[in-house]
């Protein structure tokens, strides 16, 4: 028995600190049981673009492309599946923006998109006008717990293209850009389905539909789940994807209950873990104990590290923060309120250009997260302002 508890509790511990592995190679009709933080969405897309500490959305990522970028159009292809219309990025980071998360559109700084937690094939909105397909990315606080058919984007926000091109390879050659006359006319498709948090997400138009416009036999591609971000392409009609389930920071609270801690289960009123770390350091000092870990959620393992003694004191705080402590990015730049320009009602227009919005970014103030564990984990974070 001790030997299956020490066995367990080490597998625990390494599938924390190894954030962004899949345990398996799965198809999409087996559950997905890998996980990361939103750590790994901040250290992956830090090469391809800047993360800004925008305010009411907090940190916010905006690609580092000059020109002509534009969500779910630049780039990138539709592919059907039986999960709906899903969309191909050919960006070596397409496999975060645009399966998690929503897109906003800021006049000061351009496109930024916002992490979420669920995944699915694209999270837009279609429709059509005339001889046009529509589709255009969620913008945030778009409620998706029910069908949200009765929700309208910024004209700016919609892609448009004739309907014999929406299966074009080279669909950015052909899409128009947002035009008034058509997006006052677009009538919404209500072709929905649910992700693995039972959050509704638009299908698009049926495939027999489109096939009657392209001419063309349309195939559904399957989905495979890969173990790493690299390993992310299409053979043939596999498509071989990587969508890890996302774990939200988490709290603890502290309760004293027959010598013994307990958790709550209640995130919204938990004092962050680094507290927590101080605060059993200071009770192990008092009373020179081995501390507790405190595992929201699941029972305590038995209380040996993998030479069966006792965790230290450091060798717990280190499990605590893999676990716990909330992900950050190592740079970001912080934006301030009064110079916000969200476009997202219909009498705002967009005129920036994107070179003058690239100079809005690099001139707001570089902020760096010090004492951060390396890899996907998380960790102990301060910031010092530069620049």
């Amino acid at each position: 028995m001790k030997n299956i508890l020490k066995t367990g509790l080490i597998l625990l511990v390494f599938a924390i600190a190894v954030s962004g592995c899949a345990s398996s190679i799965i198809t999409a009709q087996n559950p997905v049981t890998s996980s990361i933080t939103y750590q790994t969405f901040y250290d992956n897309l830090s090469p391809y673009g800047t993360w800004i500490d925008y305010p009411g959305y907090g940190n916010v990522w905006n690609p580092a492309i000059e020109t002509g970028f534009r969500p779910y159009a630049t780039n990138g292809q539709w592919a059907y599946s039986n999960d709906g219309w899903m969309w191909q990025s050919n960006y070596n980071w397409g496999w975060a923006p645009f399966h998690y998360g929503r897109w906003l559109y800021d006049d000061m700084y351009g496109w930024l998109w916002i992490p979420g937690y669920d995944w699915s094939p694209a999270w837009v909105t279609w429709g059509y006008a005339d001889n046009y397909y529509a589709w255009a990315p969620l913008m945030p606080d778009v409620n998706v717990g029910v069908q949200f058919g009765g929700w309208r984007p910024h004209s700016y926000y919609w892609n448009i293209c004739g309907r014999e091109h929406i299966y074009d390879r080279d669909i950015f050659a052909n899409k128009k850009g947002p035009h008034n006359r058509i997006t006052k006319n677009i009538t919404i498709i209500n072709n929905y389905s649910t992700s693995r948090n039972n959050n509704y997400y638009a299908k698009g138009p049926e495939v027999k539909d489109v096939e009657r416009y392209t001419k063309q036999k349309i195939e559904p591609v399957l989905f495979k789940e890969v173990k790493q971000i690299k390993q992310t392409r299409q053979d043939g009609n596999v498509v071989k994807v990587y969508r890890p389930v996302i774990q939200k920071p988490q709290y603890v609270e502290m309760k004293k209950a027959d010598n013994n801690y307990k958790n709550t289960g209640n995130i919204n009123t938990g004092i962050p873990v680094s507290e927590a770390i101080n605060k059993k350091r200071k009770e192990q000092n008092q009373n020179g104990q081995p501390v507790e870990i405190i595992k929201p959620g699941a029972k305590q393992p038995n209380q040996v590290n993998a030479n069966d003694q006792p965790y230290s004191v450091k060798e717990q705080n280190k499990i605590i923060q893999q676990q716990y402590l909330n992900p950050q990015p190592r740079e970001f730049r912080k934006a301030q309120t009064a110079q916000l320009k969200f476009i997202n009602k219909e009498e705002q227009k967009p005129v920036m250009l994107r070179s003058e919005q690239r100079t809005n970014i690099e001139k707001l103030p570089v902020y760096r997260t010090v004492n951060m564990p390396s890899g996907n984990k998380g960790g102990n974070t301060s910031a010092k302002g530069k620049g």
